[in-house]
């Protein structure tokens, strides 16, 4: 088990070897995530197996968990979010008939035999698309309590890494 993903990887490797690959990725390594979320020093943790389904496709299947703070539509006040959200992608390669892989439960990612896949790219998108349109308090009476956390306290990395803990 890794402490930090690797940000590029040779997939079609990992797939022939059966890896898993587990570990986090700072927010400072998603230069979008930083775009729109308060806790800037918060992280994104990843399972990722890479293998082969039971037809003998090349598959990246795993989750990821994060801990976000938005700010309320509703209130305009700094929000707590768990996110957490399912992949599967199969890999193709290059010069291959992508029709064939429209019907499968997956998602494809295109590549030659030599490209690397970089990690850090591929879970930014997976947490970008698990983004609520709209945040806001489940609760309409959260937003009047005055419970939530102020702005600064939210990039202390020991709070986002606690609660980040509770999602696992």
């Amino acid at each position: 088990m890794l402490a930090y993903l690797p940000n590029e990887v040779l997939p079609w490797q990992l797939v022939k070897s059966g890896t898993t690959l587990e570990g986090e990725i700072l927010f400072a390594n998603m230069p979008r995530v930083i775009e729109e979320v308060l806790n800037k020093t918060g992280s994104v943790w990843a399972n990722l197996k890479f293998g082969y389904d039971n037809k003998g496709i090349p598959i990246i299947q795993g989750n990821i968990k994060a801990n976000i703070y938005f700010t309320c539509q509703r209130c305009l006040q700094p929000m707590n979010t768990g996110i957490s959200s399912k992949i599967a992608l199969c890999l193709v390669y290059k010069d291959t008939d992508i029709d064939q892989y429209n019907k499968l439960p997956y998602e494809f990612i295109v590549l030659s035999t030599l490209d690397n896949l970089s990690l850090w790219d591929l879970i930014e998108d997976e947490l970008l698309l698990s983004f609520p349109i709209a945040p806001k308090h489940v609760q309409e009476s959260n937003c009047l309590s005055g419970e939530s956390p102020s702005i600064s306290n939210l990039n202390n990395k020991q709070n986002s890494f606690s609660v980040l803990n509770k999602l696992k």
